[in-house]
């Protein structure tokens, strides 16, 4: 678990620079799929990070939780426009910048510490790694959760849905005139009698995200007592 969280903290995901041209949003949706039955099938496991435990996490309240929507970050170095739009391809480092100068202070604040304490915090290396994967899963999980809704039947990247891609696929001459366009929309449709089986990975996905908040906050809570 410790290397998969790693390897998402460091790995920029560029799915979306794709332009919304029909060859594109097929491509995109076609790996977005992959990513969630790859990501969603390695999460399958208990949440594990530096073997951090979960019990007595009381004080881990609603408040708490809802540390993440920023509202009250008062030295966040991004634009929350910038990092809903792009931050799932965001490098490590700005990651980071997210997450140190956001839900990190924010906790520090909340804890009391020292100025001191929180930079020191801040150079921690396990809080840069799971502050990074954090911010990239919840941007990431933007995108995730318009698959899950595409398969309901919304639409997704402008005007595209599912009843688009069966019209498509009524074409009897699509194979021959697009054969590109032909194969992608078939292998869309492969992924939607699993459909069932895709949105299991996404709530593992989704829990996975969720625990590693939670895990950022004992990290940062406990260095009271270091």
């Amino acid at each position: 678990m410790e290397s998969i969280i790693k390897t998402i903290a460091l790995t920029p995901i560029t799915i979306n620079q794709k332009n919304n041209e029909l060859t594109n949003v097929l491509e995109k949706i076609i790996l977005w799929i992959n990513f969630i039955i790859e990501y969603g099938t390695l999460f399958d496991q208990e949440f594990k990070y530096k073997n951090i435990k979960f019990n007595d996490n009381f004080d881990f309240t609603h408040e708490m939780r809802l540390a993440s929507l920023g509202h009250e970050y008062k030295n966040w170095k991004v634009l929350p426009s910038s990092l809903h739009d792009f931050g799932e391809s965001w490098p490590l480092e700005k990651l980071v910048l997210a997450s140190n100068t956001g839900i990190v202070e924010w906790y520090c604040n909340k804890f009391g510490f020292s100025q001191n304490k929180y930079l020191s915090i801040c150079n921690d290396t396990d809080i840069q790694i799971l502050g990074a994967f954090y911010h990239r899963m919840k941007i990431i999980m933007e995108s995730v959760c318009k698959i899950i809704d595409f398969f309901s039947g919304k639409q997704i990247y402008g005007l595209f849905d599912i009843n688009k891609l069966n019209k498509l696929l009524s074409d009897k001459n699509l194979q021959i005139t697009n054969n590109k366009v032909y194969g992608l929309c078939t292998k869309i449709k492969e992924f939607e009698l699993i459909k069932e089986e895709i949105i299991t990975k996404y709530l593992n996905l989704e829990k996975t995200t969720d625990l590693s908040q939670l895990e950022l906050f004992i990290l940062i809570k406990n260095t009271e007592t270091s």
